[in-house]
């Protein structure tokens, strides 16, 4: 448990770490030994407002967290003290020390005009923060570097969106930006047609901009890589990773010949030069299931390895009906897997079916996390039991059950069962973060207390992080929310981070709302030996085995859970320390070397493996 400022719900105050991060050195203000806090609050209603005099916080949403416990989000300000309609949104970042609004509707937004709305943000590991908003009334991007660098424009409608479209004008950006953990920035949007060459056949693109660069990735009328003859229609980007490969749900231009409307959709992997083909419709190639074909496609994952897991459906047809045309599959880019398969049996289930499938997680140690419903009226199935969660092993080998409505096994709430599952997160340490229904009735359970917040380790295992009820801040929880759907390592805003950290949002019956960002006991990234603190032991366990290439667990110095021991663990430590260690910290200087080693090595080990699996 992250020894804090003040007692288990703290407000905001700096916490007592010494944060080395990759960008620089932080440091806080709390001495060693005080009152253990494993939730703080980090923005609560009524909080005054940095920089903005007699303003005070209304409400918030999309809170999303990096890998060092920097958390951004949106904010409302209360109306009054010169705030207004037309100026009452923000975008925060907040790390142990700073509380900082980086944008403000009514601001002048950079690279010119007033921001006029925000509808995402996210932050990456190094700290910078991308905001897809409106300035002057039209869709835009900006990123926010980490301090003390300014805010800067990435794309904007009426502008050309890359110096290789210079004469070119975006037209439109069609959903809002995603952002890897490395700051790689997606977007995609429209060309105005008649500007720079653009025609209704060419005027939609996918971007990729990263160090203040943008570049174009694909476009319509472009070769589809793995397709003879194929051009790109439409594209849907859905995750973009560390490497900054998006992984894209796209149509075909038809030719009525080589490509038809039921072969004309795919998934792909795809950087600025070129991709590979995941999955296609029509093509009689589905792993595990020779003769079958795709029909349709979900939402595929992408992780920080380029590995991709999504849901899709099946063509009726030489053996495959309605009860069996629906699956999870699993691929690296070179070789792929059949995960899940509705009709086929659901571990943990005791011979119950699959019926229907959900979009997976995927996280970059490779495990999925699979939702979905089972088939009633088979092993016992009925409509209060008929949801669950399984934890599939790095590959699609094997999988276990971690959670299921009317099933009992609700950790910190004996006697209960789930009633409903609302949204999911997974890290790379394997952990999922739930934020689930109870049923009413059961444990004792009733309308007053029946939401939740779990932090889940396997089956029947795990932490009650928050539940409605209960009081944060002397206010009682009415509900509960947090920032869902994300593997961690694919771009998406993330609410869950490696540590196990997670922000969520909790609304009191008063209609007040606070930001918290919960550490779980054990769940600090440097805490190898799991007692709950991060101290000279902790560095003694990484210096043990650094320099291990591959296979290393958390015990061993693994951090980050990457399968190595380096100086990027290293610094997770730094950062998490809680207690004076028994061996000299290196100076700034050799943990630069240190770090930079580990970076180096790991980037090599990823370029090995993307070498080996068809990364472009």
């Amino acid at each position: 448990m992250r020894r804090g400022c003040t007692n288990r719900f703290t407000t905001g105050q700096p916490r007592a770490v010494l944060a080395w991060l990759f960008a620089g050195l932080a440091t806080a203000a709390c001495p060693p030994g005080a009152a253990a806090a494993a939730d703080r609050i980090i923005a609560l209603t009524g909080n005054s407002v940095p920089g903005v005099a007699g303003a005070q916080l209304e409400g918030f949403s999309g809170a999303t967290i990096n890998a060092a416990g920097q958390v951004a989000f949106e904010a409302t300000l209360k109306p009054g003290g010169g705030v207004t309609s037309a100026n009452n949104l923000t975008v925060w970042r907040v790390s142990d020390a700073t509380r900082e609004v980086l944008a403000r509707t009514g601001s002048t937004a950079p690279g010119g005009g007033l921001f006029t709305g925000f509808e995402a943000s996210s932050i990456s590991d190094d700290g910078g923060v991308v905001v897809g908003g409106m300035r002057d009334g039209v869709r835009g991007v900006w990123r926010y570097a980490a301090p003390p660098a300014s805010g800067a424009l990435v794309a904007v409608v009426g502008q050309a969106p890359s110096p290789d479209l210079d004469q070119t004008q975006l037209d439109v950006i069609y959903r809002p930006p995603m952002q890897s953990n490395a700051g790689h920035v997606a977007f995609d949007g429209g060309l105005r047609v008649g500007v720079g060459g653009v025609t209704n056949v060419n005027d939609r693109g996918l971007w990729l901009s990263f160090g203040g660069h943008n570049q174009l990735v694909t476009r319509e009328g472009a070769a589809a890589p793995g397709v003879n003859g194929g051009q790109f229609s439409t594209m849907l980007p859905l995750g973009v990773n560390q490497l900054g490969q998006s992984v894209v749900v796209a149509s075909l231009k038809i030719d009525g010949v080589f490509i038809t409307a039921s072969s004309n959709q795919g998934i792909w992997r795809l950087q600025p030069g070129g991709g590979t083909l995941i999955a296609r419709t029509g093509s009689g190639d589905v792993p595990g299931l020779p003769g079958a074909s795709f029909a349709i496609f979900g939402v595929p994952a992408i992780n920080g390895l380029g590995e991709i897991a999504f849901n899709a459906g099946l063509a009726h047809g030489g053996g495959i009906t309605s009860l069996n045309d629906a699956g999870v599959w699993y691929s690296d880019g070179t070789k792929a897997a059949l995960v899940a398969q509705t009709g086929a049996a659901a571990p943990g289930t005791g011979g119950a079916l699959f019926g229907e499938l959900f979009p997976p997680l995927l996280n970059d140690a490779g495990e999925l996390l699979v939702s979905g419903t089972l088939l009633p009226g088979v092993g016992g199935v009925v409509d209060a039991n008929a949801l669950g969660m399984w934890l599939i092993k790095p590959g699609g080998s094997g999988g276990a059950l971690v959670a299921r409505t009317g099933s009992g096994g609700v950790p910190g709430v004996p006697g209960a069962s789930f009633a409903g599952f609302q949204g999911a997160a997974l890290n790379a340490s394997g952990q999922i973060a739930l934020l689930a229904t109870l049923a009413v009735g059961t444990g004792g359970v009733t309308e007053n207390d029946n939401q939740g917040i779990w932090l889940l380790d396997g089956p029947g295992s795990g932490t009650l992080v928050a539940r409605r009820g209960q009081a944060i801040a002397g206010r009682t929880v009415s509900s509960l929310d947090f920032t869902g759907s994300s593997g961690g390592g694919d771009g998406r805003p993330r609410a869950l981070n490696a540590s196990g950290e997670l922000a969520y949002r909790a609304t009191f019956s008063s209609g007040e709302q606070a930001l918290v960002v919960h550490t779980p006991l054990g769940g600090l990234a440097g805490d190898f030996d799991a007692d709950g603190d991060v101290d000279g032991i902790d560095l003694a366990h990484w210096k043990a085995h650094y320099g291990l290439p591959t296979g290393a667990a958390k015990s061993q110095g693994d951090a980050d859970g990457d399968g190595d021991v380096d100086g990027g663990d290293f610094l997770f430590w730094q950062r998490d320390r809680t207690a004076a260690p028994a061996a000299p910290i290196p100076e700034p200087a050799g943990l630069a070397l240190l770090a930079a080693g580990g970076l180096a090595r790991a980037a090599q080990r990823r370029g090995r493996r993307g070498a080996g699996n068809g990364t472009d």
